[in-house]
């Protein structure tokens, strides 16, 4: 998936090994309207970038859509509760912290536990008649006039000539003294 995200083939562009295809002209053939424009393939790259951090101290998030997975705490310890689950007892969470060996548990017996869906229940109660129904804002984007989109790809191709003369493609010496005159 992040593969497919992160291709300019998204953005139309015909592609061979991994790199738009030139025409005559220097442009990147397209094939067919892209599915977004240079910008948002470039916010695309920023944050798929940034979640290749690995972990830093952050808790493994569990595969069930409990409601509270993470954010609960005992009552007794103030440790983290995590979510059992079998299949002859219905989910629940539990402070594991006492059987873990942790000083600051060394009091909590017994070990507290409630079945999952009355804590969210009752959390969910809670938050509904503190904060009830709220407005809901949507965020319209105004697409423009596509200039930016034009600039942004203008500078991508730019930025791709470059290092494909860096990378001693463009080298031949006529090119050279056309690039001294201009």
């Amino acid at each position: 998936m992040k593969n497919i995200l992160l291709s300019e083939a998204a953005l139309g562009y015909l592609m061979h090994r991994g790199k738009p295809v030139i025409d005559q002209e220097g442009n990147p053939v397209r094939l067919c309207e892209g599915l977004w424009d240079r910008m948002t393939h470039d916010a695309l790259k920023n944050v798929l970038a940034a979640r290749d951090t690995p972990f830093k101290g952050k808790p493994r998030h569990s595969n069930h859509p409990y409601l509270l997975t993470g954010i609960a705490v005992c009552g007794n310890c103030h440790s983290r509760l995590y979510t059992q689950t079998s299949s002859d007892v219905p989910p629940r969470y539990v402070c594991t912290a006492r059987n873990k060996g942790w000083p600051s548990a060394a009091h909590c017996r017994p070990a507290p536990l409630i079945r999952v869906h009355l804590l969210d229940e009752a959390v969910e109660r809670w938050f509904l008649r503190t904060y009830g129904d709220g407005a809901i804002y949507e965020t319209v984007y105004d697409p423009g006039n596509g200039v930016a989109e034009r600039i942004a790809e203008v500078q991508a191709t730019r930025e791709r000539l470059r290092a494909d003369r860096e990378a001693g493609l463009y080298d031949a010496s006529d090119d050279q003294a056309w690039f001294r005159e201009r």
